[in-house]
């Protein structure tokens, strides 16, 4: 039975270039050949020499935007939950059966997704919104807190909901969070005991399936796993790795040998 640690990525592993990270620090990504976000050097060092830790990114980024990350490759990665839950990478690969059952699961809520965006286009003036997926749509903003609860305040049904992050609004059918991303991959896999972490709203229903749960203070509080740990400050990710190695060191339960 293989041990998963599921991580969201921004802002629990690695940060955009405007936030302040002391001390050494490493490039995760560009974009447009820009330095767009970093990982704390004791991060990115744990995370190359853990050969035992099994970690499996969940992550709202598109498919393309989780590639853009240029050091997830040096992490022995297999799986990647990308989408907030709708598609599966394997070996880099999307798995086009998740994909499939993703899309049959959506397929009654796509017509009040598309409502949704009608509202989210008028509410923030614009004639475009992002739809990478048939599933899911967002749109940069200046102040996304407002402008999801004024979005949260018109959706009518239960088929679609909408979450917002430090700088986009973003529009979900129903079935596709990253809870059940976390069960189904469980049911997939034969997953047993598993750990995760995460720093925001979106990630409350991955932490709520996981066995034990590394929660920042905002999130904290909702988080309802056997067993759960509050992160502090900002820059959140050392703490993380502290927390895996104590917990493999002493009881074993998030990592098996390459060679088991």
């Amino acid at each position: 039975m293989v041990d998963i640690f599921f991580s969201d990525l921004d802002n629990t592993l690695i940060y955009s270039h405007n936030r302040k990270i002391r001390g050494e620090k490493v490039v995760a990504e560009y974009l447009k050949g820009r330095e767009q976000s970093f990982m704390t050097r004791k991060t990115y060092d744990f995370l190359i020499e853990s050969d035992w830790l099994n970690l499996v990114p969940v992550t709202t980024r598109t498919e393309s935007q989780y590639r853009r990350i240029n050091c997830i490759g040096n992490f022995n990665i297999k799986y990647a939950i990308v989408c907030n839950g709708g598609k599966l990478l394997i070996n880099g690969i999307e798995d086009n059966s998740w994909t499939e059952e993703t899309v049959g699961a959506t397929l009654n809520q796509i017509k009040e997704l598309e409502d949704a965006t009608e509202l989210l286009k008028a509410l923030c003036g614009r004639s475009e919104i992002h739809r990478p997926e048939i599933y899911m749509s967002y749109v940069s903003a200046e102040n996304p807190y407002i402008l999801c609860e004024k979005l949260k305040s018109l959706i009518k049904g239960g088929n679609v909901y909408t979450e917002h992050d430090r700088r986009k609004v973003y529009l979900f059918a129903a079935a596709v969070n990253k809870g059940n991303a976390v069960r189904r991959f469980k049911q997939v896999f034969g997953i047993n005991k598993t750990v995760a972490a995460g720093d925001d709203i979106m990630d409350i229903p991955m932490l709520n399936e996981a066995d034990y749960a590394l929660a920042t203070d905002k999130i904290f509080d909702k988080i309802d796993t056997p067993v759960k740990k509050r992160l502090s400050g900002e820059i959140i990710s050392d703490q993380i790795c502290m927390d895996l190695e104590k917990m493999y060191n002493s009881v074993k339960i998030i990592g098996v040998s390459k060679n088991d």
